[in-house]
């Protein structure tokens, strides 16, 4: 089913997101380029993810005829719109390994609210979303 797939992909995302915090030493980024390279990968695995999430398995918990998941699901999906665009912004604030390293402290600031986000988001979602929805899809 294709909760086990998006199961599988926020494994994969939160090992990314932990190899870019492990490159964090205090206030400095040890090697910024390599973080930004890390940080691509993330961002393209949280594209896929989104697309996945967005048309498959809102459309089909929203059109399921039940009234909890249908619910649970507009309110993820629109949550999950404010999530993904500051994710976005994000992206584009931290272009390259040179503006990571320009200005190193605000960049871990920034990741590491993110990052907390994200991990909230998976939680919720695994917890409380994705068994109601394999019980009821």
């Amino acid at each position: 089913m294709i909760v086990d797939s998006l199961i599988h992909q926020h494994k994969e995302a939160l090992e990314v997101a932990g190899k870019i915090a492990a490159q964090f030493d205090g206030n400095t980024v040890k090697n910024p380029d390599e973080v930004r390279s890390l940080l691509s990968t993330l961002l393209g695995k949280l594209t896929i993810h989104l697309a996945m999430e967005d048309k498959n398995l809102y459309p089909k918990a929203e059109a399921s005829g039940d009234t909890d998941l249908a619910k649970m699901s507009v309110k993820l999906r629109t949550e999950m719109s404010g999530l993904a665009d500051a994710v976005v912004s994000y992206g584009k604030k931290w272009p390259s390994g040179s503006a990571i390293a320009a200005n190193q402290a605000a960049f871990i600031t920034e990741t590491k609210g993110v990052f907390d986000a994200l991990a909230k988001r998976i939680q919720v979602e695994e917890r409380d979303f994705y068994p109601l929805a394999t019980k009821k899809l």
